[in-house]
């Protein structure tokens, strides 16, 4: 694995002149109403096999929950996914109710896929008044953008925060390659304040970060 010693006080400032290297400019993209954010760890994992349900990943081995757990799971009473959907979101409804709660995808912490309006959805409105479901798993050609925050990521962390953000920042590279090896057509873009796209081939061959001790 390619990877750089960084002294901790340094990593952000890093981290940024990278980011801003390997600018493009932004790729403008239509017809994707959907939003599914997920933690970065597992992002490129996405990128290769689609978004699973919790069924799925249990099956394929991603997960390895009790048969307990499972069951609980399936009560969409209590978890509106259940073990079969993948929850999304929609922005700029403009048929809520007052003071109805709003899932916010544009998470600087999140990476925010975003899906195709083509995808068949339900609506679901126990939660959040701007949740859908698709029923079963999301293949990776569905998904039109991958979009992160990282800037504004950095900018509301401290020095507190560093390993946390190398770690995201080491899974945005996997991100990175994972597109490349598979050979999506998917723009990753970097949507902190300006917005732009980030050259994915130069990021997946950039070295991960480790902690100069």
């Amino acid at each position: 694995m390619n990877t750089i010693s960084i002294e901790k006080e340094y990593v952000f400032d890093y981290i940024k002149d990278i980011l801003a290297i390997n600018k493009t400019s932004l790729t403008l993209i239509k017809d994707a109403k959907y939003h599914h954010n997920s933690a970065y760890s597992v992002a490129s994992k996405i990128c290769k096999y689609g978004i699973l349900t919790f069924e799925e990943l249990n099956q394929y081995g991603f997960r390895n929950d009790s048969i307990d757990i499972i069951k609980t799971m399936s009560d969409i009473s209590s978890h509106a996914n259940g073990i079969e959907h993948v929850s999304l979101a929609v922005t700029g409804l403009v048929d809520l109710y007052n003071n109805e709660e709003e899932y916010n995808p544009y998470k600087s912490d999140k990476v925010d896929f975003r899906i195709s309006s083509e995808l068949k959805t339900r609506r679901y409105s126990v939660n959040y008044g701007n949740e859908f479901l698709s029923y079963g798993s999301i293949p990776n050609n569905m998904i039109k953008s991958i979009d992160v925050r990282f800037v504004e990521l950095i900018e509301k962390s401290s020095i507190d925060d560093v390993v946390n953000i190398i770690d995201k920042y080491n899974c945005l590279i996997d991100i990175a390659a994972s597109i490349e090896s598979e050979g999506l057509d998917i723009p990753l873009r970097l949507l902190s304040y300006d917005g732009c796209d980030i050259n994915k081939s130069k990021l997946a061959i950039s070295p991960k970060i480790l902690i100069k001790k």
